[in-house]
């Protein structure tokens, strides 16, 4: 049953005799939302009381409800308004899609559930008003109500985490997440509407000074989301001139939306609906005097107590001057030799263009993030009174590292605390730290400075050594050093600039800092005591000090399981794969012996292979060395094997619904998603692997030992010579030669610790060109005589301990003396794309016996077609094709990878490229 509008207002006046206590919102259908094809309305105030007394005509329900009004002081940019429509997300059928918030449950994103109306009332009841058989999801307390929604600030599935203010007649912005579910970037559209004169719709503007706001306030700008989370800042746009409460509606499409669509929505939109995205709506409030207080700050790390137990601080904290620290080097410094410890401290008037601090504090409760006082609060006791003087008292008591420590800012203190939570790094890896600003003015550049004890000796003056070889990388106490950070008006969350954290495992104190101008050299021991200009203290801005924790990055759990295709065809003939690698089991395999004695058993039902590495394992070690300052980003866990095909699967694994695939791989024709791809941050093998059909093969391999010590582990490779989807055969090479499939079996291979760079034993290939499936595997244990077809399944716990196994398809080429590699099918020759990795253009080369039919086609890695670079009968000899990076329409294409396919009658050759900016 539907409402009407007068119902609506009758179920407000009953429904505000017994509020329910606000609660906070879910995810309801919970992950795997890429799987889903969702269905997403609005959730703002429609014909039930938006205000106290003022009724909203913001366009939600599908039920039309009576037209807003229009307010204008400049020349509009949106449509009259007529009745009151609805918004409207359809999810593409196989899911896949994208939309507003990202978090992660087991791994797997969610941050949308589907609904059929929009979910939203004004008494926090559990129905919506706008349809009785749809059920609201929390409770959202604003303006002295309670609001039934579908997302509320800061739940599992909205893109804003916390409550949103804005000064008026003010510069700003607003920060919100989104998850793109494709492995590519995707360019949307986003719109802002805000009410800025609480009246209930979004169809007006207004004149601040010489500037006009409008409640469209971001109209149908495109931006970009990377593959998984974003977070995003939007344009900067003016708020209103009026003081008090709104509503803010954030919107992301495919489509730019119509010009009435602040009133309107999707109900005139093809099918009255956008393709994909999200629709989001939330309480606002618009400060009739900015919330910029008086104040002076100082740091709370320690200084002249303990900092660490038995270890004394010498943090610049303290007015009070105190012994020097000490300074270890490894590489050049960039700070000065330490001095007595000084102090760090900012002072900001109400007058003060520089009014920004940490912390977004409790707009609602009209508390900032920042608090006054006039030396630094910190104890190692847990006392209520600062060590720095008898007359400070500490705000709150920080446990850590066995001791209490009294402090200003504690984390998650969720008032005027810039950090969420505890804080740990992994050593000698690419770190960065999360923090939330509040600024009290126009958009700003300030400067961010990040110290961190990474050896635990009580001060910030320090740098040391991470890597061995000729290039070693520093990671410096002073992480962090003089970066620019924009602010936009109000609260935000942002990320710092990467850094290296330092080798040392243990625990350390971290300082987070923001001013207006640069800070000098000394910073690290004398804070401002110097100060710009001599004055002793940094003009606006604030520091907070926390207690952290530094993890070896060794000390990690994780899964892995091969993706080489089972029960899925694993080559274009349509030979379905029998490869170990889904838990469920499929079909057998079967057995050809053309030669030798088998090196395995006969095949059974098709097991999975399965690594397990836990915190407490003596060693740890991977295939792949991920990036130079981040190896840890070799290695990712899963809960089965990753492969599909992907014109069937998309993004989900053919193994478990529950599993998204990371990467596409061309192999024999066809796309596949994988675990990994040649060149992958996590791929053990940097490019395609190509040897010659009854010759001696290698395969060279990247190795990654995170263990300090050398270790001796079990290479094991099979391919699929005769490209029949196992891997349980042996195959003849003329006159007298035979190739195992289990090419390299349990040979041992030394690992020393980093990364190592391997080629395996020589192994006899088989006679046959192609692209085979090869699986290659590092163990600690010998690989059983089933290994083939029933992986680890028949090993103790059914797994490996540690190491890792990947799949990729290889290609034999036909022994041709005195021609390159390339792609050759008996009398035709396809050459070798040159230059490959390219950035302006191309040449392909290919060679024909006879006249023919050709067609010559660039692919994306996804398998949709760029551009035709040739078609027609073509005479006999040599063809040279110039493609520039351009496609069917005539526009550049991205950076990334490419196929070249070359079909010549039935047969077709493939050539693959990278094109690079």
């Amino acid at each position: 049953m539907r409402y009407s509008p007068a119902r609506f207002i009758g179920v407000l006046l009953m429904g505000a005799l017994a509020l329910p206590a606000p609660a906070p919102a879910t995810d309801v259908d919970g992950p795997n939302d890429c799987q889903r094809s969702a269905v997403d309305f609005g959730d703002a105030p429609e014909g039930v009381f938006a205000y106290p007394g003022v009724v909203g005509h913001f366009p939600t329900c599908t039920v039309p409800t009576a037209p807003g009004d229009r307010t204008l002081a400049c020349a509009p940019i949106s449509t009259a308004p007529g009745l009151t429509g609805f918004v409207r997300h359809q999810h593409p059928a196989a899911g896949g899609g994208y939309w507003l918030g990202c978090p992660l449950t087991g791994g797997l994103p969610q941050g949308i559930d589907s609904e059929i109306d929009g979910k939203m009332n004004a008494t926090g009841a559990p129905i919506s008003v706008c349809n009785d058989v749809v059920p609201t999801d929390c409770v959202e307390a604003a303006f002295g109500m309670s609001f039934g929604q579908d997302e509320c600030y800061g739940s599992t599935d909205a893109g804003i985490a916390s409550p949103v203010s804005f000064g008026i007649c003010t510069n700003s912005t607003v920060t919100f997440q989104a998850y793109n579910c494709a492995t590519v970037s995707r360019q949307v559209v986003l719109n802002i509407l805000v009410d800025w004169n609480q009246d209930g719709d979004w169809n007006d503007n207004y004149q601040c000074n010489t500037t006009c706001a409008f409640e469209w306030a971001v109209k149908n700008v495109s931006i970009v989301l990377g593959p998984g989370c974003n977070t995003v800042t939007s344009p900067i746009f003016m708020s209103g001139p009026n003081a008090g409460d709104g509503w803010m509606r954030i919107s992301i499409s495919d489509e730019a939306v119509n010009d009435n669509f602040p009133w309107a929505g999707t109900a005139t939109s093809p099918g009255q609906q956008f393709t994909d995205g999200e629709t989001e709506d939330y309480p606002v409030v618009i400060n009739h005097t900015a919330p910029c207080p008086d104040y002076e700050d100082w740091g709370d790390a320690p200084e002249e107590v303990q900092a660490y137990p038995g270890i004394p601080g010498r943090f610049p904290t303290c007015s009070a001057v105190t012994l020097p620290g000490t300074q270890q080097l490894f590489c050049a410094p960039i700070s000065t030799p330490p001095g007595p410890t000084g102090f760090v401290r900012h002072v900001s008037s109400s007058d003060d263009p520089y009014q920004f601090w940490l912390g977004c504090g409790d707009p609602a409760a009209g508390l900032p993030g920042v608090d006054s006082e006039l030396d630094g609060k910190t104890n190692d006791t847990g006392g209520p009174i600062s060590v720095c003087s008898p007359a400070i008292a500490v705000d709150c008591v920080e446990a850590a590292f066995g001791l209490n420590f009294g402090q200003d800012e504690c984390n998650a203190d969720g008032v005027d605390a810039g950090i969420a939570g505890p804080i740990s790094f992994n050593t000698c890896t690419a770190s960065t730290v999360t923090f939330k600003t509040f600024n009290c003015q126009t958009p700003r550049d300030v400067y961010l400075n990040i110290l961190v004890d990474w050896n635990r000796d009580g001060d910030w003056n320090d740098n040391f050594q991470c890597g061995t070889g000729p290039n070693p990388s520093c990671a410096y106490e002073w992480a962090v050093k003089n970066q620019i950070v924009t602010l936009g008006s109000g609260c935000e969350t942002h990320i710092s600039p990467s850094f290296l954290a330092g080798p040392n495992a243990g625990r350390g104190w971290l300082r987070i800092t923001l001013t207006a101008t640069p800070v000098s050299d000394d910073f690290p021991w004398d804070g401002s005591a110097g100060g710009p200009a001599g004055q002793g203290f940094f003009r606006g801005g604030e520091t907070e000090d926390y207690p952290v924790t530094i993890a070896t990055p060794c000390q990690i759990d994780y899964q892995d399981f091969g993706d080489a295709p089972e029960g899925i065809a694993a080559y274009s003939t349509g030979i379905i794969g029998h490869f170990p690698t889904c838990i469920f089991p499929t079909a057998p395999g079967d057995q050809q012996l053309e030669c030798a004695p088998p090196s395995s058993t006969p095949p059974a039902i098709t097991g999975y292979v399965k690594h397990v590495a836990l915190a407490s394992d003596a060693d740890h070690f991977w295939l792949g060395c991920g990036t130079p300052i981040s190896p840890l980003s070799g290695i990712d866990s899963e809960i089965d094997g990753k492969v599909n095909l992907v014109a069937i699967s998309g993004s989900i694994s053919w193994c478990n619904d529950a599993v998204i695939v990371d990467c596409n791989e061309f192999a024999d024709g066809q796309l596949y998603g994988q675990d990994e791809c040649y060149g992958d941050a996590d791929a053990g093998l940097a490019s395609f692997v190509t040897v010659t059909g009854c010759s001696l093969g290698v395969v060279p391999y990247n190795a990654y030992n995170c263990s300090d010590n050398n270790t001796t582990v079990y290479l094991n490779i099979l391919v699929d010579w005769n490209y029949d989807g196992d891997w349980n055969d042996m195959i003849a090479c003329p006159p007298h030669r035979c190739a195992p499939e289990w090419a390299v079996k349990n040979k041992k291979v030394g690992l020393a610790p980093g990364c190592n760079a391997l080629t395996s034993p020589s192994f006899q290939v088989g006679p046959r060109e192609g692209t085979p499936w090869m699986r290659i595997t590092l163990s600690s244990e010998p690989a059983p005589d089933d290994y083939p077809w029933n992986g680890s399944a028949s090993l103790p716990g059914s797994q490996f301990t540690g190491g890792e196994t990947e799949d990729y398809p290889i290609g034999i080429a036909a022994k041709v003396t005195g021609v390159e590699d390339g792609s050759r099918s008996g009398d035709l020759w396809f050459a070798p794309i040159v230059p490959n990795p390219a950035r302006s253009g191309i040449v392909a080369s290919y060679t024909l016996s006879r006249e023919s039919d050709v067609s010559l086609v660039a692919y994306d890695i996804a398998g949709r077609q760029l551009a035709e670079l040739a078609r027609g009968r073509m005479q006999p000899g040599e063809h040279r094709v110039e493609w520039k990076f351009r496609d069917a329409r005539g526009a550049e294409i991205t950076s990334g990878y490419y196929v070249l396919k070359l079909r010549v009658g039935d047969r077709v050759l493939t050539q693959r490229g990278i094109r690079i900016r």
